[in-house]
């Protein structure tokens, strides 16, 4: 049987153009070209509209469920894989919670600065009494003289004698003490207690 299939002689197809194989790749792109060009010059005409628009008409719905799918195959592709890859993410994930969380505390900080400026600013709108904000800096431990030291002193115009008040979250403004000894940056207040 091999010998049956050795001896059958192998017909080729002919060629039967008459231009050479070497030109034909360029023949092929000048056509593409001449076809383009006939393309954009009846679609500047307008004559290409209704065939256009029927396209659109039969090409929308099916380009709907495959941009879909494009794009949760772009979901996919951007997941990070790999133990390594999952490790750093975390560690970038719990980084910025810890600077989410951090503002939290700055912006609840900032709330809370805010009511006590408010306080303040209505004592001054009702009474005629010169203010000074100051943060409480010690708390004397002596349960027999109650004595407080202020943040802010002589270079922040307090004196002695002066008067302190205080006021709680909502509650009315009561004098708690006097400012009983200054220096540069902190007071000592004399608690009425």
């Amino acid at each position: 049987m091999r010998d049956y299939l050795d001896d059958r002689p192998i017909k080729l197809r002919r060629d039967r153009s008459n231009v050479p194989a070497s030109l034909r790749p360029f023949l092929l792109a000048g056509i593409l070209i001449l076809l383009s060009v006939l393309l954009l010059t009846l679609d500047s005409l307008g004559y290409l509209t209704p065939a256009r628009s029927f396209a659109e008409l039969v090409l929308t719905p099916l380009a709907q469920p495959l941009t879909g799918v494009r794009d949760a195959l772009a979901e996919i592709a951007a997941v990070p894989r790999g133990e390594q890859t999952l490790r750093a993410r975390i560690g970038e994930l719990e980084a910025e919670n810890a600077d989410l969380r951090a503002e939290v505390l700055r912006r609840e900080q900032a709330q809370i600065e805010n009511v006590a400026l408010r306080q303040q600013l209505a004592i001054e709108q009702i009474q005629p009494w010169k203010l000074l904000g100051a943060e409480v800096a010690v708390r004397s431990p002596d349960a027999g003289r109650r004595v407080i030291t202020i943040a802010r002193g002589s270079d922040d115009e307090v004196q002695v004698g002066m008067a302190v008040i205080g006021q709680t979250p909502g509650g009315p403004a009561a004098l708690i003490g006097i400012v009983e000894s200054v220096t540069q940056r902190s007071a000592a207040i004399l608690l009425i207690t």
